[in-house]
């Protein structure tokens, strides 16, 4: 009776460590599953980020290289504006000596009344006109509006090549995922998002007639 006791229990001692082998074994074989989906994944996420490297350096590429012919036709306008205004302070600043000198010389000498009186007249009426139809067309500040949009577009263009260069030469690894998408993010939410709308604004000052 003890024999079959012992026999009863050595059986159940054996069973309960085999269920336990087994235990560890389901558990092991669990873990080595879990690591082996972890390590495709994350394999199909290197994969999927260089094939992203590549088109993020042509976009970029593409938008830099907009945004520097916008720049060029902005810089013209610039340009003409501020060809416009300097004609016109120099034309005044030439007229208004004019206006001194033609009432010097009427002081000194009795001029004919054409010279000695209206001709100044005429002057200041073009000084007048000529600054009023700047004030008008607000020129000054046009030119200051184009003068701090150039400057954006040197601001995002300078910042875009810098993206550029650190995602070009990035080295996407296992280790450095969450720096990889820390730099796109980046990239989309600000600089992305600052060059549209440094682009807005070329749009608004550049009308389709210039």
């Amino acid at each position: 009776m003890v024999e079959v006791i012992e026999s009863s229990v050595t059986n159940n001692k054996n069973k309960i460590i085999g269920d336990e082998a087994m235990l560890v074994n389901q558990i092991t074989q669990t873990i080595q599953d879990a690591e082996n989906n972890l390590d495709t994944v994350t394999t199909q996420k290197i994969e999927k980020y260089k094939k992203d490297q590549i088109e993020r350096c042509k976009q970029i590429k593409k938008s830099v290289d907009i945004a520097s012919k916008n720049k060029a036709i902005l810089s013209l306008r610039y340009d003409n504006v501020s060809f416009k205004i300097n004609s016109i302070q120099i034309s005044v600043i030439i007229v208004s000596a004019l206006i001194t000198f033609i009432e010097t010389l009427n002081a000194l000498y009795t001029l004919h009344d054409f010279f000695g009186s209206i001709l100044p007249i005429i002057f200041a009426t073009y000084i007048a006109l000529s600054l009023s139809i700047m004030r008008f067309y607000k020129m000054d500040d046009c030119r200051e509006t184009i003068g701090k949009t150039l400057e954006n577009f040197s601001y995002i263009i300078n910042k875009s090549r810098k993206t550029k260069h650190k995602i070009k030469n990035f080295d996407i690894n296992e280790h450095n995922l969450e720096l990889w998408e820390n730099l796109i993010s980046n990239y989309e939410n600000e600089i992305y998002e600052y060059m549209c709308n440094v682009r807005e604004a070329f749009e608004n000052i550049l009308q389709y007639k210039d």
